[in-house]
C-alpha cells in the first residue's frame, strides 16, 4: 500500500494481496522436491550393512567388513535421490543393490565400489534406479574392453608376422630354383 504521495505504508497481513505473488512464485510439484529436507541433506554414516529409507547422502565406513546397502523399494521412492560414498581407505567393499531381483541399477542388479572417497549418486524412477553422477567407474567392463582390444591386436600381429613369414619362404624358395 502507499499513501497519497506515493510513499509505501505499513498495511496488516490482513489487508495484503497475496493473489500476484503467488501468480509469480513458481510451482513445484510435491514429489519433485520429496529429497529437500529444511535447505539442508540428511546425513548419515553406517558401518554396517542396511536398508536405505530417509537418508539423502550415506557416508559408509567399510574397514572393518565388507557393506550391502539394500535400496527402498522404487515403487515407493519416485525421484528419491541417495549419495553413497566410501569415507575409508581398506579394500573392503561397498555393494548397492536394489529391494528385490527384477529392480536394477542403471541395468545392473547390483554396483561395487572399493575406492576411497569413490561416491554414486542413484536417482528412483519408480521402477528402478539410474545413476546420475559420482566418481563410479564400471572398472571390470573398462578392462574387458582393454583387453578384449590387445587380443585383437595380438592377433592382428600375428597374422601379420605368419604372413611375412610365409612370404619370405616363397621368396627363398623361389631364389634357390
Amino acid at each position: 500500500m502507499k499513501d497519497k504521495t506515493g510513499r509505501p505504508v505499513y498495511a496488516p497481513v490482513w489487508q495484503r494481496n497475496y493473489h500476484d505473488l503467488e501468480k509469480r512464485a513458481p510451482h513445484y510439484p510435491p514429489a519433485t522436491v520429496s529429497y529437500i529436507y529444511s535447505g539442508q541433506f540428511r546425513v548419515s554414516s553406517k558401518s554396517a550393512s542396511f536398508t536405505l529409507s530417509g537418508e539423502m547422502v550415506v557416508l559408509v565406513d567399510a574397514s572393518a567388513c565388507d557393506i550391502t546397502l539394500t535400496l527402498p523399494s522404487a515403487a515407493d521412492y519416485l525421484h528419491k535421490v541417495y549419495t553413497i560414498k566410501k569415507v575409508d581407505s581398506s579394500g573392503h567393499s561397498i555393494t548397492i543393490e536394489g529391494d528385490v531381483g527384477d529392480e536394477t541399477i542403471d541395468g545392473e542388479v547390483s554396483v561395487s565400489f572399493n575406492l576411497q572417497y569413490q561416491y554414486v549418486t542413484i536417482i528412483c524412477d519408480s521402477l528402478d534406479w539410474h545413476i546420475i553422477g559420482g566418481e563410479y567407474v564400471k572398472m571390470e567392463n573398462l578392462l574387458e574392453q582393454q583387453l578384449d582390444i590387445l587380443e585383437q591386436i595380438r592377433r592382428n600381429t600375428k597374422n601379420t608376422v605368419t604372413q611375412l613369414e610365409t612370404a619370405s619362404d616363397e621368396e627363398t624358395e623361389e631364389g634357390e630354383d
